[in-house]
């Protein structure tokens, strides 16, 4: 079998090239540079130790820690050992051969140097396949070739475990479950330590794994765990990796793996690679993992050392959100920062990025977000920062999300600590507006606009050259902007631009009007006014010789004033006070009538003249604003007709009399906004 030496020492370099970091106030951009290598034996038998002692330099925060790779070509075989500083400073480390460490020669594959700065340097030596002296990141000659040579080991164990069966318990099984694996594997020398299954379900995109260990009587076994959110489907093995006690690895790929051939030698015989289970039709199942709606930085600028608040809001749609990590990439500086995120007690993911001393200063913008749930499932979302980024991807962050960032700032740097505000004066009064910066020999301009149209003009008068800027208001200024730019002899920054409000009293351009109303029904009093920054305040009082009393509901406080009324409110008074920095102005009274359903206390009577004569029907009613309209029908038989004549719509209704009106019969309908009654029929005989 293959080993994955090659594969891990590959990808730590990656991971080692990806934390190169760099420093702030002394600006530390560089790694360590390696200047000696000792190795305290040229041969050695196993068991059995070398001790290493290195030689290196840093030019600002100084030396931290070291990891050298060895590699022995005829074994396929790498050897690590990390370097750090002695109690007398000196830079060593113990390189420990184990009983079944192969025989051969070892030559450097590379060395990773660390600083206190967190940033990496790596160096590559005679076992690097693309070793080249001249090159930058290669050592020199006389170091690259240092080595050692393990004499004769009989005890040697160059082969990783070979799989040889695999069973479990189920083929199907329902979430939550559990499964259990049994495996068998042989090797040749040191003998099995464990194992890690990867299972794979194409349909729900969806990886599982397990962890394989000796049990007390020495079976290979492990507990697959599926829980409550595991998505239904098939699951293939995609890759089985076992380990012997001589850290030989072996890896067999399954059905799962795209390039699956039974007849390569990495890849599982056909028999074993099909093992295969069932999750079956789990109604809570998580495929997905969870998205982004927010995320917000305490700070826009900050110094090293200093720390700086990341909260992000995220949404999954079944298991829930765990935890995340963000991180952030200065592209001047070629620096990355990073934090986790964990929920706290609202809900929201949190986290502090803690800045060193040593954090370059620069701008930083979001590289990538990565969120998982509960379930598992996770989700990377890439930001500005991320050089192919494009916010109609479905996985990159929308641009107000992507170019959140923050600045550390130099020796150099101009930044707004304090941004100028909003303000709002009545005219004649003194406005003011105030800026603070961080840097050194800060000069200060500020500028104003009429409108967002226009183009900035420089501020004359002396004050508009300091942080803070007074002017003394007239009407003419009211809606003008204005900002402030801040800067040195390297650098200048624009603070936001602000909006000056000149107040003048307010003018009531539509009075509130009387309103009548049902019991229990909304009354509704409404003000119009002109002027800036206006504020409400509607009063009511009981009759026109009581106090005026504030209305407390939120209401009261508004444009528009809405009640639920009740009979008590009839014949109450209202007005409001409107207000601003430049004064107030009372609008007028007004009034409210609460109805409640008419009622008649005299029904009209019947009458009988002779014709010519002059008729009145009269009915008496309570009630509040009462309408009326008398009716008319020529028999019992016909229809109503509504009384058209000025005394029908009266409590009165006279009509002079004619022949053609005997046995004409009448009634009244009484109306308000609670509802209306209507009185007896009275019947007039014409003789």
């Amino acid at each position: 079998m293959k080993k994955i030496g090659l594969v891990c020492a590959v990808l730590f370099s990656l991971l080692l090239g990806c934390f190169r970091f760099q420093v702030n106030a002394e600006e530390d951009k560089q790694g360590p540079t390696m200047t000696g290598l000792t190795l305290s034996k040229s041969s050695v038998t196993a068991p059995g130790e070398i001790k290493v002692t290195m030689t290196a330099e840093d030019d600002v925060s100084g030396f931290n820690y070291a990891t050298i790779q060895f590699y022995c070509q005829e074994a396929d075989k790498y050897l690590y050992v990390s370097i750090w500083p002695d109690e007398n400073g000196k830079l060593t480390g113990t390189l420990s051969l184990n009983q079944y460490t192969p025989s051969g020669k070892y030559l450097i594959y590379h060395v990773s140097l660390s600083d206190k700065a967190d940033n990496s340097s790596i160096y590559y030596g005679k076992a690097y396949p693309y070793y080249n002296s001249g090159a930058a990141d290669c050592l020199p000659s006389t170091l690259a070739s240092k080595s050692f040579t393990v004499i004769n080991n009989t005890s040697e164990d160059k082969e990783g475990p070979t799989i040889s069966g695999l069973t479990l318990s189920k083929s199907s099984v329902t979430a939550p479950g559990e499964i259990k694996v049994t495996m068998t594997a042989e090797d040749d020398v040191s003998g099995f330590n464990y194992a890690t299954i990867q299972f794979y379900c194409q349909d729900a995109d969806k990886y599982l794994y397990v962890s394989i260990w000796p049990d007390e009587n020495g079976k290979l076994t492990g507990a697959l765990k599926i829980d409550e959110n595991t998505p239904s489907g098939k699951y293939l093995i995609y890759y089985v990796s076992l380990s012997d006690k001589a850290d030989n690895s072996s890896i067999y790929y399954g059905k799962a793996y795209p390039y699956y051939n039974s007849g390569a030698a990495n890849c599982l015989p056909s028999t074993l690679a099909s093992k295969s289970f069932t999750v079956i039709n789990n109604t809570s199942e998580d495929k997905k993992g969870p998205t982004v709606s927010g995320l917000t930085l305490s700070k826009s600028s900050l110094t090293a050392p200093g720390e700086l608040k990341v909260t992000m809001t995220a949404e999954d749609d079944v298991s829930g959100v765990n935890y995340g990590s963000i991180q952030f990439y200065c592209q001047d500086a070629d620096k990355y920062l990073y934090t986790n995120l964990w929920l706290d007690e609202n809900g929201k993911l949190t986290g502090t990025l803690s800045l060193d001393e040593y954090t370059p200063s620069g701008k930083y913008y979001i590289y990538h977000v990565y969120i998982a749930d509960m379930a598992d499932n996770s989700s990377i979302y890439y930001g500005k920062a991320y050089p192919y980024y494009n916010s109609d991807v479905a996985d990159c962050l929308p641009s107000t999300l992507a170019s959140k960032s923050f600045t550390v700032l130099g020796e150099d740097s101009v930044a707004i600590t304090t941004q100028p505000k909003n303000v709002t004066v009545a005219e004649g009064d003194t406005a003011k507006f105030s800026v603070k910066a961080y840097g050194t020999g800060l000069s200060y301009q500020w500028y104003y606009r009429k409108t967002s149209s226009d183009s900035w003009t420089a501020v004359a008068a002396a004050s508009g050259k300091t942080a803070t800027y007074s002017l003394t208001t007239a009407e003419r200024h009211n809606g003008y902007q204005y900002r402030c730019r801040v800067k040195n002899s390297s650098n200048s920054v624009y603070s936001k631009t602000v909006t000056l409000t000149v107040c003048t009293k307010p003018v009531i351009s539509t009075q509130p009007k009387s309103v009548t109303a049902a019991e229990g029904k909304t009354a509704k009093f409404t003000v119009a006014a002109t002027g800036e920054a206006l504020t409400y305040q509607w009063y009511y009082r009981k009759t026109s010789s009581d106090a005026w009393t504030a209305v407390s509901a939120s209401s009261g406080k508004t444009a528009a004033y809405s009640l639920t009324t009740a009979e008590r409110h009839n014949g109450y008074q209202y007005r409001c006070k409107v207000t601003n920095l430049a004064g107030n102005t009372y609008t007028k009274t007004v009034t409210l009538t609460v109805c409640t359903t008419p009622a008649i206390t005299t029904q009209p009577k019947s009458a009988s003249v002779t014709a010519g004569t002059i008729v009145k029907f009269t009915v008496k009613a309570t009630g509040n604003a009462l309408t009326y309209q008398w009716y008319y029908r020529k028999t019992s038989s016909d229809g109503w007709t509504e009384v058209a004549a000025a005394s029908g719509k009266t409590a009165t209704y006279s009509l002079t009399t004619a022949a053609r009106h005997n046995g004409y019969q009448y009634k009244c309908v009484i109306t308000n906004k609670a509802g209306s009654v209507t009185t007896s029929i009275v019947k007039l005989t014409v003789k």
